[in-house]
């Protein structure tokens, strides 16, 4: 498969479909982050082995608003996507949600 994203053929969407090299990538951008964006990118992606988890689970689970973490969450995004231009790992964590 591509270079990036390895996936089994059902379409859940947890870190454990990412091949080893790209989950540690992954896991080294996110340790870049702020530890608020990295906790809410992982929960929202569920890169932490479980499923994604919708805004306001999130919300709920951090006393924060949904609105809050889309914020949040946005913020995350654009600073991997200052840290990596070509946005491969944001293309990859939008698959992960998908």
């Amino acid at each position: 498969m591509g270079a990036t994203i390895r996936r089994r053929s059902d379409r859940a969407g947890n870190a454990s479909r990412l091949d080893r090299r790209t989950q540690q990538q992954l896991d080294q951008l996110l340790a870049k982050l702020p530890g608020m964006e990295r906790r809410i990118l992982q929960l929202r992606f569920g890169l932490t082995g479980g499923h994604p988890t919708s805004r306001s689970d999130i919300a709920d689970r951090l006393d924060l608003t949904a609105r809050e973490v889309a914020e949040i969450e946005k913020r995350g995004l654009e600073h991997l996507r200052q840290t990596v231009p070509d946005v491969t790992v944001t293309r990859m964590l939008h698959r992960l949600s998908g």
